[in-house]
């Protein structure tokens, strides 16, 4: 039986595009780090490009609000 965390990991043997809304806060940056670090697409909602420079390298930035 597979644990928690590989739950939804994959579909097909691809790795899921993670949207994270909230991305540059205090709980956001950890689920943007957590996403990269298990290897799926990451894109990050911010309220302008700036906002993202916190976030973990290879993160997409998507700008919106």
């Amino acid at each position: 039986m597979s644990g928690p965390e590989s739950v939804g990991d994959d579909v097909g043997g691809q790795p899921l595009t993670v949207l994270v809304v909230g991305a540059t806060g205090s709980v956001g940056r950890h689920v943007v780090a957590e996403s990269l670090g298990r290897g799926h697409p990451t894109r990050a909602l911010v309220r302008g490009h700036g906002a993202g420079a916190g976030l973990p390298v290879g993160a997409e930035l998507v700008v919106g609000d």
